[in-house]
């Protein structure tokens, strides 16, 4: 069944006389795969990218206006190279696949980007709008198990399908080979460091004074990548006779070069991000007939040794230089691992045969239930948090007004309770003077009497200190009608 696709991608295709990246290789790859089922591709690239090389039978987007783009796509399904460009602020109404080759986030680390929680949420609220998400090599799955249950996606029934690096056939070129020739070619990353094992090289062709090192690599060709320190290999391994660089070539003058080399170099010191990488250059020297010198943590170890493809060499330096003495003693076993190389390529590695999966997924893909993300959980949880903490502040400052009112009505009796305190304390201090006062006048009036009149003073003063004998009498006295006596 052939359906109308957008594919969305922010890199630069091959086949436009331009250098390009991973990412551009694993859209074309995509590309092809569809368009050989039957299905009618529009590739949909940035405005700025479409303009810089005029590319005008693409279709231009502009990221920020991702969302209304989507929704005037007369496409049936979209899918996406890469899980940034579908930061969208609302959910699609068509079918969605995301295409994951690579762990950004581990990327990111040694970037030394700061903002990796930020990217963190933002992944995962990306990864929430997609119906299926492609991953490249079997070690992802589980990696992408973990985004999938945090972005809300029923582990149950995961809408993980595996979709290898592959690219079109590559037919031998017949072009003569340099055994003594050997590549190493990519974008210069932070997180891969091929300088040891090439050092190891240059010292073996050195000391046997025969055999080249062609280095074709650089920064991204397009894109300033964010907190980008890529590794560059001229401060440990200077040009010279045995060391050429070449820069970075349109992708179809790297392959004419590829095909006319003896050996690639594919060796790196190990990390998380290794483990998990899709490594796509490998599969290009695959591709082109070069047998290949690879770290023993590579995902294809196993499919090289079995076909006899390359050489599986551990990181230490120490133990290169052994294997670079052989290879270049056996010319003939170089071109036996390159045939093999091919053929590993063309059977393991081309589309669309490598992506039956992935087109079955297309021919039947609907729109699936898509739960709600981690992120917008959380974003949910925050605004019920926000919302009832606005009322808890409105409910406080009701209060607080309230309490404003009580504080100053009890200011108020505070204030009076004060005024009348003083007043009391100006009126004891009032007392206090006059009983000074008169008790210094009585002082003075002791001092001043004789002391016979001081004591009938006293017996005077002590007759109105019995009353109760003293009071009967009077209205007796006044009652009694006058005698002579009395006269």
């Amino acid at each position: 069944m052939s359906r109308k696709i957008d594919l969305i991608s922010m890199e630069m295709l091959p086949g436009h006389g331009a250098p390009v990246a991973g990412g551009g290789l694993r859209t074309w790859s995509l590309l092809e795969t569809l368009r050989a089922a039957g299905h009618d591709v529009r590739v949909c690239l940035p405005q700025a990218l479409i303009d810089q090389y005029g590319l005008t039978q693409y279709s231009a987007f502009q990221p920020a206006a991702m969302q209304a783009f989507l929704d005037a796509s007369p496409a049936e399904v979209f899918v996406f190279e890469q899980w940034y460009p579908l930061s969208l602020p609302e959910r699609v109404d068509r079918p969605v696949v995301v295409d994951l080759p690579g762990p950004l986030l581990l990327e990111n680390y040694w970037r030394r980007v700061a903002a990796t929680e930020r990217m963190a949420l933002a992944k995962l609220r990306a990864l929430g709008r997609a119906d299926v998400w492609l991953y490249a090599t079997p070690r992802q799955r589980y990696y992408w198990l973990a985004f999938m249950a945090l972005s809300g996606h029923d582990l149950a029934a995961p809408a993980l399908v595996h979709a290898p690096i592959a690219f079109p056939a590559q037919p031998a070129s017949g072009r003569e080979r340099d055994p003594s020739r050997f590549v190493y070619a990519g974008v210069f990353w932070p997180w891969q460091d091929p300088t040891p094992a090439l050092s190891a090289l240059v010292s073996v062709l050195e000391r046997r004074g025969r055999g080249t090192l062609e280095i074709f690599g650089g920064p991204h060709p397009q894109h300033e990548v964010e907190g980008q320190r890529y590794l560059d290999p001229t401060a440990t391994l200077p040009p010279g006779p045995r060391v050429q660089y070449r820069g970075m070539l349109p992708f179809e003058q790297l392959t004419e070069r590829l095909e006319t080399a003896g050996v690639a170099v594919d060796v790196v010191p190990c990390n998380a991000e290794r483990e998990l990488s899709s490594t796509i250059r490998t599969v290009v020297y695959l591709h082109c007939g070069l047998p290949v010198v690879v770290s023993r943590h590579s995902y294809l170890v196993e499919a090289i040794a079995a076909a006899g493809a390359g050489w599986i060499v551990d990181d230490a330096p120490g133990g290169l230089e052994p294997v670079f003495e052989a290879v270049l003693n056996d010319a003939d076993e170089v071109t036996r691992r390159g045939d093999a190389a091919r053929r590993l390529a063309q059977a393991r590695f081309t589309c669309p045969g490598a992506m039956l999966e992935f087109l079955a997924v297309v021919d039947r893909l609907e729109v699936g239930r898509r739960p709600e993300p981690f992120t917008e959980r959380l974003d949910r949880q925050v605004r019920e948090l926000e919302h009832g903490l606005r009322e808890r502040i409105g409910q406080l400052e009701a209060t607080a007004a309230a309490q404003a009112g009580e504080i100053a009505h009890l200011g108020r009796l505070a204030a009076d309770r004060e005024a009348s305190l003083h007043a009391a304390r100006l009126c004891r201090q009032a007392l206090e003077e006059a009983y000074y006062i008169a008790s210094r006048d009585l002082e003075a009036l002791r001092s001043s009497l004789p002391h016979r009149l001081l004591r009938a003073l006293k017996r005077l003063l002590g007759k109105y200190r019995e009353p109760d004998d003293y009071r009967p009498r009077i209205p007796e006295a006044w009652s009694r009608p006058p005698s002579h006596t009395d006269t």
